[in-house]
């Protein structure tokens, strides 16, 4: 049972950890359908396959349910965050920064990472956000500090 549970939280944790999400029209139906796998195999296959292979069988599809449960949760969440009345549109966005900026130098350019609290009269209003800022080296770098109001496009 502990190896079940450690499998189906992997997958999961693949997930968390993957830098994007990929495109998949219902990740709940993926979820359905490798239920119905995992049952049929650890149900069906006491009878037609060898006790190890039947175990390695689970464990996959237990890492595969997991890995689209934390991709049904990436969704829901992502999906709940936007408007979709502004969703892909250019929005403004007027507040300020929060908490201390983190800035780090890659390749030649600056990325800050901040916390921002947009204010009332925005258009997320009162909504607290975490934005990265990717400098680029031709240009003037930006400074970013705890207080500061921006207004950003």
């Amino acid at each position: 049972m502990k190896l079940r549970m450690i499998s189906f939280v992997a997958g999961i944790a693949i997930q968390t950890f993957s830098s994007a999400l990929p495109p998949l029209p219902s990740p709940y139906l993926l979820v359905v359908t490798l239920l119905i796998a995992a049952l049929l195999t650890e149900f069906l296959g006491r009878r037609f396959m060898a006790r190890g292979l039947r175990l390695s069988m689970v464990l996959i599809l237990l890492a595969a349910m997991g890995y689209c449960y934390g991709l049904a949760r990436a969704q829901v969440t992502l999906s709940n965050l936007i408007p979709e009345s502004i969703n892909q549109q250019a929005i403004e966005l007027e507040g300020k920064v929060v908490g201390l900026p983190n800035k780090r130098l890659s390749i030649g350019r600056e990325q800050w990472r901040f916390d921002f609290k947009t204010s009332a009269d925005s258009t997320l209003p009162n909504r607290l956000l975490r934005l990265s800022y990717y400098g680029d080296s031709a240009s003037t770098p930006l400074m970013f500090q705890a207080g500061q109001a921006w207004r950003f496009t």
